[in-house]
Protein backbone atom coordinates (compact mmCIF):
# COMPACT_ATOMS: atom_id res chain seq x y z
CA UNK A 1 0.00 0.00 0.00
CA UNK A 2 0.98 3.58 -1.11
CA UNK A 3 0.50 5.94 2.28
CA UNK A 4 1.12 9.98 1.61
CA UNK A 5 0.29 10.99 5.10
CA UNK A 6 0.47 14.44 6.99
CA UNK A 7 -2.45 14.23 8.80
CA UNK A 8 -4.40 15.99 7.18
CA UNK A 9 -8.24 16.31 8.16
CA UNK A 10 -9.48 15.26 4.63
CA UNK A 11 -8.13 11.72 3.06
CA UNK A 12 -8.85 9.81 -0.26
CA UNK A 13 -8.41 6.23 -1.28
CA UNK A 14 -7.11 5.71 -4.51
CA UNK A 15 -7.34 2.53 -6.38
CA UNK A 16 -5.07 1.68 -9.20
CA UNK A 17 -6.00 0.65 -12.68
CA UNK A 18 -5.39 -3.29 -14.12
CA UNK A 19 -1.41 -2.06 -14.29
CA UNK A 20 -1.29 -2.01 -10.69
CA UNK A 21 0.45 0.66 -8.83
CA UNK A 22 2.48 2.41 -11.69
CA UNK A 23 4.37 5.52 -12.19
CA UNK A 24 0.90 7.19 -13.30
CA UNK A 25 -0.71 6.19 -10.07
CA UNK A 26 2.19 7.24 -8.11
CA UNK A 27 1.85 10.97 -9.58
CA UNK A 28 -1.71 10.91 -9.15
CA UNK A 29 -1.30 10.31 -5.20
CA UNK A 30 1.56 12.70 -5.44
CA UNK A 31 -0.92 14.91 -6.62
CA UNK A 32 -3.63 14.36 -4.32
CA UNK A 33 -1.29 14.74 -1.70
CA UNK A 34 -0.15 17.89 -2.37
CA UNK A 35 -3.66 19.57 -2.76
CA UNK A 36 -4.36 18.26 1.03
CA UNK A 37 -5.40 15.14 1.13
CA UNK A 38 -3.90 12.20 2.96
CA UNK A 39 -3.85 9.14 0.29
CA UNK A 40 -3.79 5.34 0.16
CA UNK A 41 -3.81 3.25 -2.19
CA UNK A 42 -4.16 -0.24 -1.43
CA UNK A 43 -2.22 -3.20 -3.95
CA UNK A 44 -4.93 -4.87 -5.05
CA UNK A 45 -2.80 -6.80 -7.00
CA UNK A 46 -0.59 -10.23 -5.74
CA UNK A 47 2.70 -8.86 -7.74
CA UNK A 48 3.77 -5.00 -7.32
CA UNK A 49 2.64 -3.77 -11.09
CA UNK A 50 2.40 -4.86 -14.60
CA UNK A 51 4.57 -2.73 -17.30
CA UNK A 52 2.62 -1.74 -20.10
CA UNK A 53 4.56 -3.97 -22.11
CA UNK A 54 2.91 -6.85 -20.11
CA UNK A 55 -0.50 -5.74 -21.29
CA UNK A 56 -1.92 -8.65 -22.50
CA UNK A 57 -1.01 -10.25 -18.98
CA UNK A 58 -3.19 -7.55 -17.30
CA UNK A 59 -6.10 -7.77 -19.21
CA UNK A 60 -6.08 -11.34 -19.30
CA UNK A 61 -6.26 -11.56 -15.44
CA UNK A 62 -8.64 -8.80 -14.77
CA UNK A 63 -11.05 -10.78 -17.44
CA UNK A 64 -10.49 -13.88 -15.32
CA UNK A 65 -11.47 -12.00 -11.97
CA UNK A 66 -14.09 -9.90 -13.32
CA UNK A 67 -15.72 -13.37 -14.97
CA UNK A 68 -14.59 -15.48 -11.46
CA UNK A 69 -16.09 -12.19 -9.24
CA UNK A 70 -19.45 -12.17 -11.57
CA UNK A 71 -20.06 -15.63 -11.10
CA UNK A 72 -19.06 -16.03 -7.46
CA UNK A 73 -20.34 -12.90 -6.19
CA UNK A 74 -17.48 -12.30 -4.31
CA UNK A 75 -17.71 -9.05 -4.66
CA UNK A 76 -20.96 -9.01 -3.16
CA UNK A 77 -20.42 -11.10 -0.31
CA UNK A 78 -16.48 -8.57 0.41
CA UNK A 79 -14.37 -11.78 0.84
CA UNK A 80 -11.43 -9.83 -0.06
CA UNK A 81 -8.86 -12.65 1.22
CA UNK A 82 -10.59 -15.37 -0.95
CA UNK A 83 -10.00 -12.22 -3.84
CA UNK A 84 -6.80 -12.01 -3.39
CA UNK A 85 -6.06 -15.27 -3.43
CA UNK A 86 -7.47 -16.41 -6.80
CA UNK A 87 -5.70 -13.34 -8.20
CA UNK A 88 -2.34 -14.78 -6.96
CA UNK A 89 -3.57 -18.28 -8.62
CA UNK A 90 -4.33 -16.20 -11.98
CA UNK A 91 -0.76 -15.31 -11.64
CA UNK A 92 1.09 -17.76 -11.58
CA UNK A 93 -1.36 -19.54 -13.84
CA UNK A 94 -0.02 -16.52 -16.56
CA UNK A 95 3.43 -16.99 -15.29
CA UNK A 96 2.89 -20.50 -16.16
CA UNK A 97 1.52 -20.04 -20.02
CA UNK A 98 4.70 -17.51 -20.87
CA UNK A 99 6.90 -20.11 -19.75
CA UNK A 100 5.81 -22.36 -22.16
Amino acid sequence: MKEYKNGNEAAIIILHEIYGINRFIEEVCIQYHNDGFDVFCPQLLGKENFTYEESSSAYLMYSVLNCLAKRTSLMKRAQVPTLIFLMKSVLMFIKKLKNK
